[in-house]
């Protein structure tokens, strides 16, 4: 089986980790929701929702789920500059 060179895969992790914390605040901020509110619901500490909002911890699809369900967005908001690039430059 070929392994996948550097140029041919489309993104590295602590881009997409950059990204979808990014849009995590966004979405959370959005909804009206504080940090600790967010942790207590993903049953995740505070300091983990900061680690996540700056990309430094990467999210569990089940939490990035459970995320959206209670900011009222889709899975795929957290994704949307992928989707929708130019609303982002």
């Amino acid at each position: 089986m070929d392994q996948l060179s550097g140029d041919r895969c489309p993104e590295d992790l602590r881009t997409i980790n950059a990204v979808v914390g990014m849009m995590f605040r966004h979405l959370r901020e959005g909804a009206g929701y504080s940090r600790d509110e967010v942790a207590a619901c993903l049953s995740m500490h505070e300091d983990e929702i900061d680690l996540l909002e700056t990309g430094e911890m990467p999210v569990s699809v089940a939490r990035l789920y459970l995320a959206g369900k209670l900011f009222g967005v889709k899975i795929s908001a957290f994704f949307a500059p992928y989707y929708h690039p130019d609303q982002f430059t």
